[in-house]
């Protein structure tokens, strides 16, 4: 199960890459792109951002949600990027995405080039949560296993 389900990570990834990509060249995320990540979420899909504590929100919910996250990136920085560069399987159901964000804040034009992660959930061939964490050795640690 492990290995379909790295490949439901990869295909919501790949959806979300074109979908920055056209962003950056149109002003605005396709519809196209972005249904395609939604087909592969859960209709409940939670994203746990790590800056929650700091935005005063602990979760975004569905696609109502992941478009709300989306306008506060959208707020925050004049451009943005994430790139996943390693997806390792944790367990049958858990995936972790080692990516890159690269952004300029719109406040002040500071940039930023980080490597972070998510811990992907996948339940019944959907993606169904996904956590945000501010490197690998964290998320590793979050979900049990130290680097």
């Amino acid at each position: 199960m492990s290995q379909e389900n790295v490949e439901v990570v990869r295909r919501v990834l790949n959806a979300m890459v074109t979908a920055q990509a056209r962003r950056r060249r149109d002003g605005s995320f396709p519809e196209q792109e972005i249904g395609a990540a939604f087909d592969l979420m859960a209709a409940e899909h939670e994203l746990v951002p790590y800056m929650t504590s700091v935005e005063g929100k602990t979760s975004f919910r569905g696609e109502q949600g992941f478009r709300e996250w989306i306008g506060h990136l959208e707020d925050a920085w004049e451009s943005w990027d994430t790139r996943p560069e390693q997806l390792t399987v944790i367990d049958g159901e858990r995936v972790l995405v080692a990516y890159r964000f690269r952004a300029r804040s719109r406040l002040i034009g500071l940039p930023v080039d980080e490597q972070l992660a998510w811990v992907m959930t996948v339940c019944d061939g959907k993606l169904a949560r996904t956590e945000a964490y501010p490197s690998v050795h964290e998320a590793l640690k979050a979900v049990g296993l130290e680097e």
